[in-house]
């Protein structure tokens, strides 16, 4: 690298066993079974995206009080299932680039979901599903890489009027590619994920009445959770800040205990909306590092096939290279806040105990696996799921 530049559904009718497991979830004031309604309508008539996922509604108990965890876990994998749905079937029809973007977000919550139900249900029906997301997520990656580099450079023509030629060049591939992930969308395969969600909602919620597996449901993920930030603060501890990969890495941990937190019910951890707003703004400081080093990349990998415009170019690397320095300091100046984000206020004192204790059997596990790279991966550590810069970055991570 140059070192002067060193990111359509289908809904059937409900059979038997759909109809035991839509009675579970069927809110409790509905006076009409879910197989009465009008086709594609739920309750309220409004649009039912899907025939397993309807308007779930919380068991309650006096005093309004949330009672049953398994009731929750399902309404809250029922819910991001719902917007995948939807965010598919956007896609489909206009494959734009908030389009994309938005149905990558869907597709990493509904993953981080299985990945959290994967750990408190021994079938294999969440291992199943986690495979074939994460090929979906993988197919759109080029194409949501090329198309937020385009949109970037575009914004800095008027400052670098000389990226003309290297925006036309990621234009004609971002057509290329649009074709080609609008062919794989359109084949994206739902049916066996609908299937196992169906299995995985009835036994969340065959036994919402015993208390003993609630318990325990509750306590395992919250273990999941305590797991994911243990992880996350022993790869913290080891953030080398003249070593990107150090700080890709922990992003990536970081990210997987952010979407395990928003699973957790308000009543449990008490974080509010504004809390896990933090959350997202911690995650989208370490992103814009990664962002501009894609960008760093990409005009790197241009400027070799180019040599004529290598000294055009000379201008915009400095640019660059500002901004990164820019991101580093900003995220150097809050990487301790990582600490006060668990235990959350709303946990009992029996349940931060559990998660020092796990804390301390992940960091020699972690250092491992910092000190040996992967088979495959990028020497510099860059994320190829994302690929933006400056200005446009902060709108990007805002909806991750």
């Amino acid at each position: 690298m140059d070192p002067s530049c060193a990111i359509p559904a289908e809904t059937g009718s409900l059979s038997v066993p759909d109809k035991a497991v839509a009675a579970v979830l069927q809110p409790q004031n509905s006076h009409l079974p879910l197989d009465a309604l009008p086709p594609g309508r739920d309750e309220t008539g409004m649009k039912r995206l899907s025939s397993v996922v309807t308007a779930i509604k919380m068991p309650l108990a006096s005093g309004g009080q949330l009672v049953a965890s398994d009731a929750w876990f399902a309404k809250v994998l029922g819910g991001r299932w719902e917007t995948y749905r939807e965010r598919l079937d956007a896609c489909r029809e206009e494959p734009s680039e908030e389009a994309v973007h938005e149905l990558r977000v869907a597709i990493r919550r509904l993953l981080s979901q299985f990945v959290l139900l994967g750990r408190v249900i021994p079938d294999r029906q969440p291992q199943k599903a986690r495979r074939i997301l994460k090929r979906q997520l993988q197919s759109l990656g080029k194409l949501r890489d090329t198309t937020v580099q385009r949109v970037f450079i575009e914004k800095q023509l008027t400052k670098f009027p000389e990226l003309s030629v290297l925006r036309i060049r990621l234009g004609r591939r971002e057509r290329k590619l649009t074709k080609t992930a609008s062919r794989q969308v359109n084949h994206f395969k739902t049916n066996k994920l609908e299937k196992w969600l169906r299995v995985i909602i009835t036994r969340l919620t065959s036994d919402s009445k015993d208390a003993a597996r609630r318990d325990r449901l509750t306590a395992l993920a919250l273990r999941r959770t305590e797991e994911a930030f243990a992880e996350t603060i022993a790869l913290r501890r080891l953030i080398d800040f003249s070593d990107s990969r150090t700080i890709h890495r922990t992003r990536i941990a970081f990210k997987r205990f952010r979407y395990s937190v928003e699973s957790l019910r308000f009543e449990l951890t008490g974080l509010a909306k504004r809390d896990l707003r933090k959350l997202a703004y911690y995650q989208r400081r370490m992103g814009i590092i990664q962002d501009i080093e894609v960008i760093q990349a990409s005009v790197a990998d241009f400027m070799q096939q180019h040599d004529g415009v290598r000294g055009l170019m000379v201008p915009f690397c400095g640019y660059l290279r500002r901004r990164r320095s820019s991101a580093l300091r900003a995220f150097r100046a809050s990487v301790d806040q990582l600490s006060s984000f668990w235990p959350p206020p709303g946990l009992s004192t029996v349940h931060q105990n559990s998660s020092e204790s796990v804390n301390s059997a992940h960091k020699n596990r972690s250092r491992r696996r910092i000190a040996e790279p992967v088979a495959g991966q990028n020497p510099r550590g860059i994320d190829s799921d994302r690929a933006a810069g400056c200005e446009s970055l902060d709108v990007l991570h805002s909806k991750d």
